[in-house]
């Protein structure tokens, strides 16, 4: 067994896990995200944790959760932990036992064990699945835990579960910071819009002047002690210091075709690129998304789209709900079918702008305010002599439900807080009229009839790059995509304004057209 200069055994790991233990210790940062690609050695350090917060703690009752038990159990975590890491502490001849290996408890049928601490009584260690986050209230608020240690962060889409699990940290002799809650992912898929990625890279970043521009409903003290208590490791698989250069090659081999991907699974950064998205071999980022990212190169002004010459009419495209909304902007461009003989008048959109909330309550008032004020802001810059006119396309569902404790429906609450100024028109929805709305989509991008607004709508660019399909035959979308409600809200506007276009499309039939650059415009 490892040694240490004083003659005391340790766990033998490398030193990025080191730190992570050292991170898990007791602490007032005692929410601890280990991020990193696959094969950066992130887990094993976690899993280590585990029996150090074991030993440590008096009367400790740790759950090891997954997505499911079979991940967990077959040649998974739970498999490591029981069967290599706490043997490895055991036999290190500081004091900790079995006092119960691992078992089948009766009742619950979870797997369990049981080891001794340095306080001179036992520590508790469960495994638990949750593959219906739904459930996680009705299984975890009434239970009390010293540590919770989540495998696979990115698997879990709500933050209602890290919310619920947080709260269950909660023995009653234990003070604040003798609890502990680890979690372990891979970049999410839904890159910087997932909810892991706001929670452990945005949050902690808000000085007390951001946290009440970003929560003007929260107060400041309040949203303190979560940001304080946030702490994020990031490992890499350079840290993994048993992976041979020819594993490294190997692996960046992997995903050199794609820069996105290489970027996500080799570097571990939060991009949002997908093979298996939906949009994976039609969107083009270098090609579809024009302008800058506003920074401070370039004054914070960066080039966007702006309206075609002559634009006297924008579009908008909304998918209003309780904790999901969005709107997009879209400019509509038919070229001139004698300058451009190859679209036969067809037409072009570029989407200006956009306006996303998901996982979030809100004010619905406030949205449709922020919304107007984008309307006032592009009338302004596209100097119209005359007023711009607008269309508002929505799904049939504004018309068909009511506000909640209201007897409105949504198309007249949002008629009523614009001041008479979007006016819904619900865009046709039928059996199949999803895929029918993916297919004109796929159409828009091959064809090179679409472009969208760097720095306006990085939500609808990392839709493209992540939306998967549905595990059902009939395809669809994968349920509970974050990128669902942006998806519709643009595609319902471009479906009612290509709806002679509404067919399934054969892409191989195609035939890609460059669009002339003449026809959009990206500087101010």
């Amino acid at each position: 067994m490892p040694v240490d200069a004083e003659g005391h055994w340790n766990p033998g790991l490398f030193p990025k896990q080191i730190e992570l233990m050292q991170a898990c210790l007791p602490s007032k940062k005692n929410l601890i995200l280990a991020s990193g690609p696959r094969y950066a050695s992130k887990t094993v350090g976690a899993l280590n944790a585990i029996p150090q917060h074991a030993w440590n703690t008096d009367k400790g009752n740790i759950c090891l959760l997954t997505i499911t038990q079979s991940v967990g159990i077959d040649s998974g975590v739970w498999t490591d932990l029981t069967e290599i890491v706490l043997p490895e502490w055991i036999g290190g001849n500081f004091g900790m036992q079995w006092i119960r290996k691992p078992y089948i408890q009766n009742v619950t049928k979870k797997p369990a064990c049981e080891v001794s601490n340095r306080w001179g009584n036992k520590t508790k260690i469960t495994l638990e699945s949750l593959k219906n986050e739904e459930e996680v209230e009705a299984r975890f608020k009434g239970k009390r835990y010293s540590m919770f240690f989540v495998n696979e962060l990115s698997k879990f889409l709500k933050r209602k579960t890290f919310d619920t699990l947080k709260q269950a940290l909660r023995m009653i002799h234990l003070k604040e910071e003798d609890h502990l809650l680890l979690c372990d992912t891979n970049p999410s898929e839904d890159g910087t819009a997932s909810w892991i990625y706001k929670l452990w890279y945005e949050l902690p970043k808000m000085d007390d002047a951001a946290l009440e521009k970003n929560f003007p409903d929260v107060p400041v003290a309040t949203m303190k002690p979560l940001r304080d208590a946030l702490r994020l490791i990031e490992f890499t698989i350079d840290d993994n210091l048993a992976c041979s250069p020819e594993k490294k090659a190997s692996l960046m081999a992997d995903f050199a075709h794609s820069e996105d991907l290489l970027s996500r699974y080799y570097y571990g950064k939060w991009t949002t690129a997908s093979e298996d998205a939906i949009f994976y071999k039609v969107f083009r980022p270098k090609f579809h998304v024009i302008g800058e990212i506003s920074s401070a190169s370039n004054d914070y002004n960066p080039e966007i789209i702006l309206p075609h010459s002559g634009c006297f009419q924008l579009i908008t495209g909304s998918d209003p709900g309780v904790t999901n909304c969005a709107s997009v902007v879209l400019d509509k461009i038919n070229p001139d079918p004698v300058a451009f003989p190859k679209y036969r008048g067809f037409p072009i959109f570029n989407q200006l702008d956009e306006l996303v909330i998901t996982g979030a309550d809100f004010d619905l008032l406030d949205f449709v305010e922020t919304l107007v004020r984008k309307m006032d802001w592009w009338e302004q810059i596209a100097q119209m002599p005359a007023k711009m006119q607008w269309t508002h396309w929505s799904d049939r569902s504004v018309f068909d439900m009511k506000v909640a404790f209201s007897d409105r429906y949504w198309h007249q609450h949002i008629l009523e807080a614009s001041g008479g100024r979007i006016a819904m028109v619900a865009a046709a929805r039928g059996k199949g009229s999803v895929q029918q709305r993916i297919d004109l989509m796929r159409k828009l991008l091959f064809q090179e009839r679409y472009f969208l607004s760097n720095d306006k709508c990085p939500q609808t660019n990392e839709m493209f790059k992540s939306l998967k399909k549905g595990t059902t035959a009939v395809g669809g979308i994968a349920r509970g995509s974050v990128h669902k409600h942006v998806f519709d809200a643009l595609t319902y506007a471009l479906a009612s304004e290509c709806y002679d276009e509404l067919e399934t499309v054969n892409l191989n039939n195609l035939q890609r057209e460059r669009i002339p650059t003449s026809l959009h415009t990206v500087s101010l």
